[in-house]
């Protein structure tokens, strides 16, 4: 049910300072959302099965307090049909917050049996 990793968040108190870090050591080149206060990186690819350009999402957040769904570290995993995981993963007793649509497509969130963050995303463009 999973197409492919569609993007890895790192949660921050500080994300400017472990951006800059990231930067300095790994080289990474970031752009800067102020709306999100989000520093992030796509990786373009091709899709093997259909040749589409697709990406996978890199970045690094402001940890908010009292967001339940939010840890450390979260895992976007890109999905083709975001409704038919959602009913699976509600069929296996699996608490899902969403769907919810933005511009860059339609997510879901749910955590895995530790408690670490996954969230599920459909490419609606």
């Amino acid at each position: 049910m999973v197409a492919n990793l569609g993007g890895v968040f790192i949660y921050s108190k500080d994300p400017k300072t472990l951006a800059e870090w990231y930067k300095e050591h790994l080289g990474i080149q970031y752009d800067y959302s102020k709306e999100h206060d989000t520093y992030y990186i796509s990786f373009y690819y091709k899709e093997k099965d259909t040749g589409n350009k697709a990406y996978t999402a890199w970045g690094i957040m402001k940890r908010k307090a009292g967001n339940p769904l939010q840890g450390i570290v979260a895992v976007n995993y890109r999905v083709f049909d975001l409704q038919k995981v959602i009913d699976h993963l509600r069929s296996k007793g699996i608490e899902v917050d969403g769907p919810k649509n933005f511009p860059e497509g339609k997510f879901a969130w749910c955590n895995d049996l530790d408690g670490n963050k996954i969230e599920l995303w459909e490419d609606t463009n």
